[in-house]
């Protein structure tokens, strides 16, 4: 174990340096799968969750805001889309010693689409399917008392996609990211992740860049809120603003809200959350302008 995490300590390194010396840089990006939303509590507050500690899911945003997970954690979301897609993510997370390690399966079904040959036959396939696996881990790096403490952690993604039942590609990536928290002010959290540093995905011979993505997100929890501010870089020039709350109502209820500037939709979102024993039940929805609405769910079990 203590090899892994010392091969992930200098991954991660190593993959930092990359992007910041431009190495990685991303042009025209495809695989936009991996932009999507993951669970409903993050989805509920805008998309801020690069600086959220403690729940699984987290690993989708920043593989460091695992570290709070304290027992095995299983999460399962589903989003229905404004059109005939649907997407789902399963992830589970397993806290061992001084480490956090986390997995998730997600599933996009773009729907279906009626092909036409030159001699008028037609016949109806699958617009698009994707297939992403993750493999995380995480784990506090070190710590100061009069500094607090750093986290850093590592994903490891594996893509396939097909288009139309003829064309298929497969990429691997990585997402690399650091907490901090200061050991006095708990509350206070800045999280820091770069994601998406990897392969073209290639249908033929040319490919598609990955969408390399940076995020610096800010989380301060006070009384019964927790509010989040967020700043979202894709491809290092299309940056975007994201900022949610969340307030608890005792001991189960849980009310968020946010708004994503910069985006023509999706960019208010509201949603809830109830806990109760080792069970929360978490949906949020996005407001997408004259197209309705997108909703998604998340059902999180602590075992």
């Amino acid at each position: 174990m203590r090899l892994f995490m010392k091969l992930s300590g200098g991954l991660f390194l190593s993959l930092f340096l990359m992007v910041f010396a431009g190495v990685a840089r991303a042009e025209d990006p495809g695989a936009v799968t991996l932009l999507q939303p993951v669970g409903a509590r993050s989805y509920g507050m805008a998309e801020t969750g690069t600086a959220l500690k403690g729940e699984i899911c987290a690993l989708h945003y920043n593989p460091a805001g695992m570290i709070n997970v304290q027992e095995r954690q299983s999460a399962f979301s589903y989003q229905r889309g404004i059109a005939d897609d649907n997407f789902g993510v399963a992830t589970y997370g397993l806290p061992l010693h001084d480490y956090v390690f986390g997995a998730s399966l997600l599933y996009y079904d773009a729907g279906s689409i009626e092909l036409t040959n030159r001699y008028g036959a037609t016949r109806t396939v699958k617009a698009q399917q994707d297939y992403v696996l993750n493999l995380a881990a995480c784990r506090k790096s070190f710590s100061w008392s009069f500094l607090g403490f750093v986290t850093y952690g590592v994903n490891l993604k594996l893509l396939h996609s097909k288009l139309v039942d003829e064309f298929s590609a497969t990429a691997v990536a990585a997402d690399v990211g650091l907490i901090y928290s200061y050991e006095k002010l708990r509350r206070y959290t800045v999280g820091l992740a770069v994601q998406n540093i990897g392969t073209d995905l290639k249908y033929n011979a040319r490919g598609d860049k990955l969408p390399l993505t940076t995020r610096v997100g800010y989380s301060y929890s006070f009384s019964k809120a927790l509010a989040n501010l967020e700043a979202v870089f894709v491809d290092k020039a299309n940056s975007k603003l994201h900022a949610g709350i969340e307030y608890a109502f005792g001991d189960s209820l849980l009310l968020r809200g946010g708004y994503r500037f910069g985006y023509d939709l999706d960019s208010a979102t509201f949603g809830l959350g109830f806990k109760h024993s080792a069970l929360r039940i978490d949906y949020g929805m996005g407001m997408m302008g004259e197209l309705g609405q997108r909703h998604m769910v998340t059902i999180s079990l602590s075992h």
